[in-house]
């Protein structure tokens, strides 16, 4: 009986360390999630200096203390738009880095960097495809300029032809009037007897 009692006692002592060892990992786990959760909220203010200091924090953190846990929450401070810190491209190095050490997240860890990765991979395939179509339509816009003073130097080209032609027109209807003139002054000259000689 005493042993049950030593074993059961034993058993309940065991158990109670499990259920002290689980809720503190938990209580570190929420620590964690709530230092990145802020971290987020900090970068969403609109203070540049806050966000300035946030991001020299977990960069001396990193290079102080390099680890899976230390890339990913510099890289997650790092690849947040909107401060003049931002560098997608390092953060994606860094997450790749963070998601390829083994045994280097727990899974909350794990699941965050990816969900990170993924967002900053579509970012940077949108900044990719907005350069693209910048480029496009700088191309477009050149080749409009092009064809608009192509364009007007046919127009140009056209009304000096147009003026030249209206001048040689008129020279010519002057040369008409001459001709017709003389025509008519010689066929009253012919028609009247006064002038004609004996």
């Amino acid at each position: 009986m005493a042993l049950t009692l030593c074993v059961s006692a034993c058993s309940d002592l065991g158990a109670d360390l499990r259920r002290r060892d689980d809720r503190a990992a938990h209580r570190t786990v929420n620590a964690v999630l709530m230092q990145r959760l802020t971290d987020l909220s900090r970068l969403a203010r609109d203070d540049a200096d806050d966000r300035a200091a946030l991001l020299a924090e977990r960069r001396a953190l990193f290079h102080g203390a390099p680890s899976p846990a230390t890339a990913l929450d510099y890289a997650m401070v790092l690849g947040r738009p909107g401060h003049a810190g931002q560098d997608s491209t390092e953060a994606r190095a860094l997450l790749q880095l963070a998601l390829s050490a083994p045994g280097g997240l727990d899974p909350l860890e794990r699941a965050l960097a990816e969900a990170a990765s993924a967002e900053i991979e579509l970012r940077l395939k949108l900044e990719q495809d907005n350069r693209r179509l910048a480029d496009e339509v700088r191309a477009l816009r050149d080749a409009t300029a092009s064809s608009r003073a192509s364009a007007n130097r046919r127009l140009q080209a056209e009304l000096e032809e147009t003026v030249r032609l209206r001048k040689a027109l008129a020279e010519a209807q002057a040369k008409l009037r001459a001709v017709a003139a003389l025509e008519k002054a010689a066929a009253l000259g012919r028609s009247n007897p006064e002038n004609r000689r004996p």
